[in-house]
């Protein structure tokens, strides 16, 4: 079975694949976000597109199981 610190390297790995993906409209970047101490993975999308403000989660994981 595989152990919580797989589990992490895994939800990393897949995060980071993904940040690698540019937006096809806009001043967007793709942000990633790694808490280890609490078990929160996050990829982000920030800029502009058509004058109006981006700031979304398009990946959000909290959690990673320790058992």
């Amino acid at each position: 079975m595989d152990t919580p610190k797989t589990y992490r390297e895994i939800v990393k790995q897949v995060i980071r694949k993904y940040a690698k993906l540019r937006p096809s409209h806009g001043n967007i970047r793709l942000d990633t976000v790694f808490d280890e101490q609490s078990d929160r993975y996050a990829l982000m999308q920030v800029g502009w597109n058509r004058g109006k403000r981006v700031r979304e989660n398009i990946i959000y994981i909290i959690s990673c199981p320790d058992n």
